[in-house]
């Protein structure tokens, strides 16, 4: 499955719901393992606020607003939030293509030696 997120990113709240609203614009560092969370019927990370001030949380239909930390199990679902630093349409498979893609390709005198068919 591609996400937009790995494990460890710093990321941007681009989006978030109700009373919760308030978070969008923060930044938080993301935790896997990425699991599917059945009340946003999405895939969500753990989060950690990187300012540790107080993180509006919905539990159960109430919002509280507190310092979070990864010990709290807050989720973020990953389709609402950018990763800070990375193109977040990059994944691992392209990234992996594009550095093969650059171990192979020839030198110049390589080329100049295939041209003229003689070994270099």
């Amino acid at each position: 499955m591609k996400t937009r997120c790995k494990a460890g990113d710093l990321v941007l709240v681009v989006h978030d719901i109700g009373d919760c609203t308030d978070n969008t614009g923060r930044i938080v560092r993301v935790r896997g393992p990425l699991s599917f969370q059945r009340d946003y019927k999405k895939h969500c990370w753990l989060i950690e606020p990187v300012v540790q001030t107080p993180y509006a949380v919905e539990w159960r239909g109430e919002v509280s607003r507190y310092v979070v930390s990864f010990s709290h199990l807050v989720e973020h679902p990953d389709g609402w939030l950018m990763p800070i630093g990375r193109n977040p349409d990059d994944a691992k498979g392209t990234r992996a293509k594009a550095k093969a893609k650059r171990k192979t390709r020839q030198q110049p005198a390589d080329i100049t030696a295939s041209l003229s068919g003689v070994e270099a």
